[in-house]
């Protein structure tokens, strides 16, 4: 199995990787969050959000925009705390034993969505990668949630260019060696890719 983790912060380009990667390489995306996405949707149909809009609020254009839905909040903070004040709080490890159980039998997968420590070492766990997409110029928000503050990657990829360079990037990735050590590579130290 191959395992890659993609970490960053929003608007970096995690997904566009991990399009790339499913479109080119034959990965299977599968975010932590997917099933945690899948609760909100129909939180969102049930308070009577528009179908034609449900998924941009999910996964889109409209995740920042405060909806009468959720009580004039945004999207992305309900599936924040949905996520964490909520799941974790429940059960630290209920969305990696989720996440775990949904990859079994799959030969690649990326998870998008790499936030927490327990995430990164259930990655690592299966010999994968975490890898964190940065992006010049995006900082982090003042007063960001917990899963905005980051974790520690094996590597960084620089998403600095045009998709088509992020792409020449992560192939790049994909033509290093198998591991089937789950201890970080470089020992802890980060490479820029």
């Amino acid at each position: 199995m191959m395992v890659i983790g993609l970490c960053g912060l929003a608007g970096a380009g995690k997904s566009t990787a991990a399009r790339h990667l499913a479109e080119h390489h034959g990965f299977v995306r599968r975010p932590f969050a997917a099933l945690l996405k899948g609760m909100l949707r129909y939180l969102l149909h049930a308070q009577g959000g528009p179908a034609g809009e449900v998924d941009r609020m999910v996964d889109g254009d409209l995740k920042e925009v405060p909806t009468r839905h959720l009580g004039g909040q945004t999207p992305r903070r309900a599936a924040q705390t949905l996520g964490t004040e909520w799941g974790r709080a429940l059960a630290p490890d209920l969305w990696v034993e989720i996440w775990a159980a949904s990859i079994a039998g799959l030969e690649r997968v990326v998870a998008d969505d790499v936030r927490f420590n327990n995430e990164v070492a259930a990655v690592r766990a299966l010999g994968g990668t975490v890898v964190e997409v940065c992006r010049p110029g995006i900082a982090r928000p003042a007063g960001a949630h917990a899963s905005e503050m980051g974790v520690r990657a094996d590597a960084v990829l620089c998403n600095d260019g045009d998709p088509l360079a992020l792409a020449v990037r992560l192939d790049a990735i994909l033509r290093r060696p198998t591991r089937t050590d789950p201890t970080p590579l470089n020992a802890g130290r980060k490479v820029l890719l």
